[in-house]
């Protein structure tokens, strides 16, 4: 199959609130299989290290002509929809999401953070400038290099 696509799917192991061993008999890398696509699942989809080399693993697939889901185990603090939290409703407590905050690099390696931020924030401000300088595309460039 010639499609190079990557399709990422952050699965929290909800559905609004039921888990996904209540909905769906089986796991989306087996699924995508099925199809003859390759794929693979981060379990510590959290890390964005970890995120970062699957995806350089999966975009190396990609560039070959071929699709690949690229499936990231992750957790969801708040409720499905809204900023709020949805302990009331039974389906899990506080301390299913303390048991994600305990995993979590962004809160765990604050020194990491602090390190990579300057880096980040030259990389923004290079790419608005860059964008800033560039002539507008023409209206015969809207749809290049779309697939």
């Amino acid at each position: 199959m010639k499609v190079p696509v990557l399709f990422i799917c952050e699965d929290n192991g909800l559905a609004v609130h039921s888990f996904r061993h209540v909905r769906q008999a089986y796991r989306l890398p087996e699924h995508a299989a099925t199809f003859g696509i390759e794929s693979r699942r981060v379990e510590e989809g959290w890390d964005a290290l970890a995120v970062r080399q699957a995806t350089l693993d999966a975009l190396a697939v990609v560039r070959t002509g071929r699709p690949f889901v690229l499936e990231l185990a992750t957790g969801r603090y708040k409720e499905h929809v809204g900023v709020g939290d949805d302990f009331h409703f039974g389906y899990r407590s506080a301390d299913d999401i303390d048991a994600w905050k305990a995993r979590d690099p962004l809160i765990l390696d604050r020194k990491l953070v602090e390190e990579l931020t300057p880096g980040i924030e030259r990389e923004i401000a290079a790419a608005v400038e860059f964008a800033e300088r560039s002539p507008a595309p023409g209206r015969g460039e809207l749809l290049t290099d779309v697939i």
